[in-house]
C-alpha cells in the first residue's frame, strides 16, 4: 500500500491550548516585573555588570524589538542603584599654565558646593580687600613707607647736587622731543650752559681751552655718577614697591587665610587642597585686580571677568544621582561623546576660550557608571569608534577643543585628561560583532562579554503565564482594555507565527505590543468592553491589508496573465515553485514559473539566473547540488551528455536561497523524460546530493501565496502544494486554507525525499533500480535513465 503524504487539517495550524489559561482575562494576572525569554542574555549581562576587570564591557546582539534596550536599562539601573555614587568632576584654572586646566574629582554634590563657595569668596573679597587696603592702619603704614623712601631719595639727590655744586655743575631737565630727561651742565657765571656752547665761549675769550677740556672731562665723570644715582633711585622705588606689597599681604593675609582655611576644611581631598593653596598664592600675587588693575587689555580680554581664574567649572554634577550614573547616548558625536572646549568669536573674528568653556560628553558623565551606545551610531561619524577604543584601552579621556572656521587658529587649550572607569554597553547585531571580533584586534580586548538576545522562547505553561503577565504590563503602560482568555490565546498564536515554528513564542515584544494596540483599537470601534479573539484576528488581517498593495498587484498581474502562472493542466519542463517577497515591513509568498530545457551536449546544467548574475551564492550552491544528485542517480554507467538550462521565468530581480532546488530538479527531470507535470501543484524544498528534502523558510507565506491565486481562479480539487516534511511543525496557516483542505478543495503534501514527490506531480512512480541496475520502464526515473543513455550514445557517435 502506497504511503499517503497528505497532511491532515488538524496539523495545518496551531492553536494555543485553552486549558493552559487558568484565568478568564488579563485582569486576573499580575503585570510582569521580570525579563522573559532571555535567560542566556541576562546571565551574560549580569556577568559583565559584576566584573570590574579591564575590558569587561558588554556587546549586546539580537533582533530589534526583542527587548534589548529595555533589558539593559532595567538591569543596569538596578545594578547602578546598589553601587556608590562616583562623585562630581570639575575643571579649575591651572595658575602656572592656564592652557592646561586641572580636572578635580570631588564627592557627590561637592562640585556645585566648591563652585558656589569660590563665587562667594570672590564676591566677598571684592569688598573686603579694598576695605582692608583703605583702612587707617594700612594707610598709616603706607604713609610711613612713602615718607621713609622719600627721605632716602631726597638725601641721595641732595648729596649728588652738593657734589655737583662743588664741581661747578648743576642738574637740569632737558627737553628731548615730547619728553624731558635729567642732565648735568656746567655753571658759567652762575648759569647752566650746554656743552655745545663751550666752543663759542672759548672764541669770545670767556673760557680758555684748558678750562673747556676740564669741564668736558668732569662732565663725563658726573654723568656716570648721575646714572648711578638714578639706578639707586630705581632700586629704592623697587624696594618701596616690594615693601608696599608686603604691607598689602600682611594686611589681607589673615583674612584670606581664614577664608581659605574654611574652604579647605570643606574639601579635604589632596587635589582640592592643592588647588586652593594655588588660588591663595595667585590672589596674593594679583591684588591689583581688586582696584581695577590689570584690566586694560584689548578685544575679548578687556571684557573678561578679572576674577574668572578663580571660578570653578562644574562639568559633571552627580548630586541628584542615586548610585552610579547611567547614560544612554542616542546621538554620539565627538562633542556629545567625548566632550569639547567651546570657543567664543568676537567682533573682529578673535577666538577666545578658557577652562570655563570645557563641556563634558557622555563618557565623562557616565564615568564611574554605565554608558549605553548603539554600534551603528558609532560608525556614522569618522574617527568616533577608534577614539572610543583608545579611551577604553588606555582608560583616559582627553577633551579636545572643537574645530573652528578655517580662518581661526586652533585653540591651545588642552585640559588635563581624566581617568576613566566606565562600563560601556554597546547594542549591535551579531554579524557586526563577528566581523569586528575577526578584523579588529582591540575589539576582543575591550568587549569581552557577548549578550545574545534570542528571537524566540520555548512554549510551555510557564512561558505562557509569563507571556500573559507581559501582556498585562503592556496593557497597564498603554492604558489598553483587558484581553479575554480567547484574546490572549490569539495574541500567543500571533507570537508563535512571528517565531515561525510551533512550540515557540516570539520575543519580539514590540511587534506583540503593536498587535495588542491595534486589537484594542478595533475593540473600541465595536464598543466592546474587552479585547477578544475577533479583535485580534481583525487587527492581524487589517495589518496585512494595509501592507498588501504589492501582493495584490502581483496577483492581479497573474490573473491577467501578464505574469504567466499556470494552475491547471500539465506541461513538460515547467513546475510552479514557491517564493517569498520580503519587503521588510511585510513578507508574502508568490508562485514562480520554473522551466527547464535539455539538449544533447557536454556542458551539463546551466542556471540562467546565476549566469545573468541575478542569483546569490546560496542559490548557486543549490543548483550545483541538483547536478550532484542527477549524476549520482543516473550516470553511474554513462556520462552526463546534456546541455540543460533552468530559469525562473519573468524574474527580473535578485534571487537568493536554495528553497527551489527540488522544484528545479522536477522541471529538469520532466524536460529530460518528456513527462508532463501537474500545473495545479506548486513545490518548495531544499535538497541535498542524495535527494533528501530539507526545510525552507517562509513556508506559511509560500503556501498562502499559491492558495490565494488558486482560490481566485477557482478550485477544482487538483490544487495543492508539496512541502518538506521537516516544515510540518512550522505550519500555522490561516483559517481559509485549513477550511479548503477540510473541504477537499486544496491539498498539502509533505515529503522527505525527492522521489516521494514524483507520483504527486507526474502521476508516475519514481522507480527503483532492480538487481540488474535498471529502473522500471514505466517509472519516471526509468524514462529519464533511458533518455540520458540515448543522449550518451549519440554523443559518443558524434565524437
Amino acid at each position: 500500500m502506497s504511503k499517503d503524504f497528505r497532511i491532515p487539517p488538524d496539523q495545518l495550524t496551531w492553536r494555543c491550548p485553552m486549558g493552559m489559561l487558568k484565568f478568564r482575562s488579563t485582569r486576573e494576572v499580575d503585570p510582569s516585573r521580570d525579563i522573559i525569554g532571555q535567560e542566556r542574555a541576562v546571565r551574560a549581562i549580569r556577568l559583565g555588570l559584576g566584573l570590574e576587570g579591564m575590558g569587561y564591557n558588554i556587546f549586546v546582539t539580537g533582533l530589534s524589538g526583542t527587548g534589548r534596550m529595555t533589558t539593559i536599562r532595567n538591569m543596569v539601573s538596578k545594578s547602578a542603584s546598589t553601587q556608590p555614587n562616583p562623585g562630581d568632576w570639575v575643571y579649575v584654572n591651572n595658575f602656572k599654565d592656564p592652557e592646561r586646566p586641572f580636572a578635580l574629582h570631588l564627592p557627590p554634590g561637592s562640585g556645585k558646593t566648591l563652585a558656589s563657595a569660590m563665587d562667594r569668596l570672590v564676591e566677598g573679597l571684592r569688598t573686603a580687600v579694598p576695605a582692608l587696603l583703605s583702612s587707617e592702619a594700612f594707610q598709616n603704614g603706607r604713609q610711613r613707607l612713602v615718607r621713609k623712601f622719600q627721605e632716602r631719595e631726597k638725601t641721595l639727590l641732595g648729596e649728588f647736587e652738593k657734589a655737583l655744586k662743588a664741581k661747578g655743575f648743576a642738574m637740569v631737565q632737558v627737553q628731548v622731543g615730547p619728553v624731558t630727561r635729567p642732565d648735568v651742565m656746567p655753571l658759567i657765571e652762575e648759569k647752566p650752559v650746554p656743552l655745545g656752547e663751550l666752543e663759542a665761549l672759548q672764541a669770545q675769550g670767556t673760557l680758555t681751552g684748558e678750562e673747556a677740556s676740564r669741564i668736558i672731562k668732569e662732565h663725563e665723570t658726573l654723568l656716570g655718577r648721575l646714572q648711578a644715582v638714578f639706578t639707586e633711585t630705581k632700586g629704592l622705588q623697587g624696594e618701596f614697591e616690594q615693601k608696599l606689597k608686603n604691607l598689602q599681604h600682611s594686611t589681607v593675609l589673615p583674612t584670606l587665610n581664614q577664608l581659605f582655611s574654611e574652604l579647605k576644611a570643606q574639601f579635604p581631598r589632596p587635589e582640592a587642597q592643592a588647588y586652593l593653596d594655588a588660588a591663595l598664592e595667585d590672589l596674593l600675587r594679583n591684588l591689583a585686580i581688586f582696584h581695577g588693575g590689570g584690566q586694560e587689555k584689548e578685544g575679548a580680554q578687556a571684557r573678561r571677568d578679572p576674577f574668572l581664574p578663580y571660578r570653578v567649572n562644574v562639568v559633571v554634577d552627580n548630586s541628584g544621582v542615586v548610585g552610579r550614573p547611567v547614560v544612554v547616548e542616542p546621538n554620539p558625536t565627538h562633542a556629545t561623546l567625548f566632550g569639547t572646549v567651546e570657543r567664543i568669536f568676537g567682533d573682529r573674528r578673535v577666538a577666545a576660550t578658557d577652562f570655563t568653556h570645557i563641556r563634558a560628553g557622555a563618557l565623562l558623565k557616565a564615568n564611574g557608571g554605565y554608558l549605553v551606545l548603539t554600534f551603528a551610531d558609532l560608525l556614522q561619524e569618522p574617527g568616533l569608534w577608534p577614539t572610543l577604543k583608545r579611551a577604553l584601552r588606555h582608560e583616559k579621556l582627553y577633551i579636545l577643543p572643537e574645530e573652528g572656521p578655517w580662518w581661526a587658529p586652533p585653540s591651545p587649550l588642552r585640559p588635563e585628561p581624566v581617568d576613566l572607569n566606565v562600563k560601556v554597553i554597546v547594542i549591535g547585531d551579531l554579524y557586526t560583532y563577528q566581523l569586528a571580533y575577526e578584523v579588529d584586534e582591540d575589539f576582543k580586548k575591550i568587549f569581552k562579554v557577548l549578550a545574545e538576545f534570542d528571537s524566540s522562547m520555548e512554549f510551555s505553561p510557564e512561558s505562557l503565564r509569563e507571556f500573559t503577565a507581559l501582556m498585562r504590563k503592556i496593557i497597564d503602560e498603554e492604558k489598553l482594555m483587558g484581553f479575554s482568555a480567547q484574546g490572549i490565546a490569539r495574541v500567543a498564536e500571533y507570537a508563535a507565527a512571528l517565531a515561525g515554528r510551533r512550540g515557540k513564542l516570539s520575543t519580539r515584544f514590540d511587534a506583540v505590543a503593536d498587535i495588542m494596540r491595534e486589537a484594542h483599537f478595533w475593540a473600541a470601534e465595536s464598543k466592546a468592553k474587552e479585547v477578544g479573539a475577533p479583535h485580534v484576528l481583525k487587527a492581524r488581517e487589517e495589518r496585512r491589508q494595509r501592507h498588501a498593495l504589492a501582493d495584490d498587484k502581483l496577483r492581479e498581474m497573474m490573473m491577467q496573465d501578464l505574469i504567466r502562472i499556470h494552475t491547471e493542466g500539465a506541461a513538460v519542463g515547467q513546475v510552479n515553485g514557491l517564493t517569498v517577497y520580503d519587503l521588510g515591513y511585510i513578507a508574502f509568498g508568490k508562485p514562480a514559473r520554473i522551466t527547464a530545457s535539455v539538449a544533447l551536449g557536454g556542458d551539463g546544467i546551466l542556471t540562467i539566473d546565476r549566469e545573468a548574475e541575478l542569483g546569490g551564492n546560496i542559490f548557486a550552491k543549490g543548483s550545483l547540488i541538483l547536478g550532484g544528485y542527477l549524476r549520482q542517480t543516473f550516470t553511474a554507467d554513462k556520462p552526463l551528455s546534456i546541455n540543460a538550462s533552468i530559469a525562473f521565468e519573468q524574474s527580473y530581480c535578485g534571487i537568493e536561497g536554495d528553497s527551489a532546488s527540488i522544484t528545479e530538479l522536477y522541471a529538469l527531470l520532466s524536460a529530460i523524460a518528456g513527462a508532463p507535470v501537474r500545473q495545479g501543484v506548486a513545490v518548495t524544498g531544499s535538497m541535498d546530493q542524495h535527494g533528501a528534502v530539507q526545510p525552507v523558510g517562509g513556508i506559511n507565506a509560500k503556501i498562502e501565496g499559491f492558495f490565494d491565486l488558486a482560490a481566485e481562479r477557482g478550485f477544482d480539487g487538483s490544487h495543492g502544494v508539496v512541502i518538506p516534511a521537516a516544515n510540518v511543525e512550522d505550519l500555522m496557516l490561516k483559517e481559509q486554507v485549513v477550511d479548503a483542505v477540510k473541504a477537499g478543495k486544496f491539498t498539502i503534501w509533505a515529503i522527505g525525499h525527492a522521489a516521494e514527490g514524483v507520483p504527486l506531480l507526474f502521476g508516475l512512480p519514481a522507480g527503483q533500480r532492480d538487481g540488474s541496475g535498471r529502473y522500471p520502464l514505466r517509472s519516471l526515473y526509468g524514462r529519464v535513465d533511458r533518455a540520458l543513455a540515448k543522449m550518451a550514445a549519440l554523443a559518443k557517435k558524434y565524437k
